[in-house]
């Protein structure tokens, strides 16, 4: 504000610094799994053009940092990030913009070590041991064919059937979780074996039966 005569006429001016308001765009992030490594990119943008910057807030900065538009994951939990923009001497500070987004703990599949045997015309089953991740998973195999009567469900990752044939195939197998994290075992060996001599069934031999072998020998 400033004062100034005019004549005879005490004449007062004043100067407003009008700035342009600001909005952040900035989208919903997708939920994350813990794996290497265990940092991704963030974008904003100001509808004045200015550059956005962003932090994780002071309760999740345990499971998420950020330096420049980085984000580090530190462990699963909920991280929340936000985006600002203090303004300049054209453009007035904007409102921040806070996304949410989940991580959860690394994905992993154990190689099977035990359970690698059956027998050919049996029932067989063969469970294999995740952890971590975030559901729904997806099971298949990266390598290898499992023999005729044998499949892997795509849901679970039991492999199980009736095998057709003796077989010996080794396989690997992969799982991939909702947030598109995968694992894979190391290659197993499956084998598929005849039903051994020793568990056949003995035939019952009585009494009756001796008698008859030998009076048909007597006759001979």
């Amino acid at each position: 504000i400033s004062l100034g005569l005019v004549g005879s006429e005490m004449c007062i001016e004043t100067a407003y610094n009008l700035r342009t308001a600001q909005i952040i765009t900035f989208a919903p992030l997708s939920n994350q799994t813990l794996r290497s490594p265990n940092t991704f990119t963030v974008t904003a943008s100001s509808d004045r053009g200015l550059t956005v910057a962003f932090t994780s807030t002071v309760e999740t900065r345990s499971v998420c940092t950020v330096s420049g538009t980085t984000v580090s994951m530190i462990t699963a939990g909920t991280c929340r990030i936000v985006a600002s923009q203090a303004g300049d001497s054209s453009n007035a500070p904007a409102d921040s913009v806070q996304r949410e987004f989940v991580v959860s703990s690394a994905l992993v599949l154990t190689t099977p070590s035990s359970g690698l045997t059956g027998t050919f015309n049996s029932a067989y089953t063969l469970t294999l041991a995740r952890t971590g991740g975030a559901s729904p998973y997806t099971f298949d195999l990266t390598a290898g064919l499992l023999t005729s009567g044998l499949s892997i469900e795509s849901s679970t990752g039991v492999i199980r059937g009736i095998p057709s044939a003796p077989s010996t195939q080794t396989v690997t197998v992969r799982v991939t979780d909702a947030n598109g994290a995968t694992a894979t075992t190391s290659s197993f060996t499956l084998t598929m074996s005849k039903a051994s001599l020793a568990n056949a069934t003995a035939p019952t031999v009585t009494a009756s039966t001796l008698l008859l072998y030998t009076s048909d020998a007597a006759d001979e």
